[in-house]
């Protein structure tokens, strides 16, 4: 019976992270340096929260920074006059 296993069972169990091409279509890159980024767990003084850091340059990219780079970016563009 040894090799008579279902070939599409076979491919159902196997995780997509793990199939050939998937992890770098599915890898985050830092927008600073472009390395591979990780999601890690920080805690503050009082706090703990979930963010991507660059595992070569630390860039921290969370949802607080994201949303004040971009007011930021408005603002200029406003003073600007974009």
């Amino acid at each position: 019976m040894k090799g008579k296993g279902n070939p599409k069972e076979t491919r159902l169990a196997t995780p997509k992270a793990t199939r050939p091409g998937s992890l770098k279509e599915n890898r985050m890159r830092c927008l600073r340096c472009g390395g591979a980024m990780v999601f890690e767990r920080f805690q503050a003084t009082m706090e703990i929260f979930y963010a991507w850091r660059c595992v070569n340059c630390g860039e921290i990219m969370d949802t607080v920074v994201a949303k004040n780079r971009e007011l930021d970016r408005a603002q200029k563009k406003k003073a600007v006059g974009e």
